[in-house]
């Protein structure tokens, strides 16, 4: 996962890091590979990641792990939940190879 920064100014002088990347993951035997944002804030971090056209946000849990907490709900759009498991996975592994 290569990670490009950009800096965001949101509300005066609040501010805050994101970071672009895209993530390679293997699901049900096929490749796929998603853009997101690792987005940093005051002592927290999170993952918005693109599945599908449907943005999903992850965050840590109290037991270190990353779960999903939101996405954009869609009539037209169901995101398989193995998926969203996987890629929480992947992103994991990630965070763990990156040391954040």
């Amino acid at each position: 996962m290569k990670l490009t920064k950009h800096l965001n100014t949101f509300a005066g002088s609040t501010k805050n890091m994101e970071h672009h990347f895209e993530l390679p993951v293997t699901y049900k035997d096929e490749e796929m590979t998603f853009t997101g944002r690792l987005v940093t804030f005051a002592y927290e971090y999170k993952f918005f990641v693109q599945v599908q056209g449907v943005e999903i946000v992850y965050e840590q849990d109290d037991e270190q792990h990353l779960r999903a907490v939101a996405y954009e709900h869609a009539a037209d759009k169901q995101v398989d939940p193995g998926l969203i498991a996987a890629i929480a996975l992947k992103l994991e592994e990630q965070r763990a190879a990156l040391s954040i």
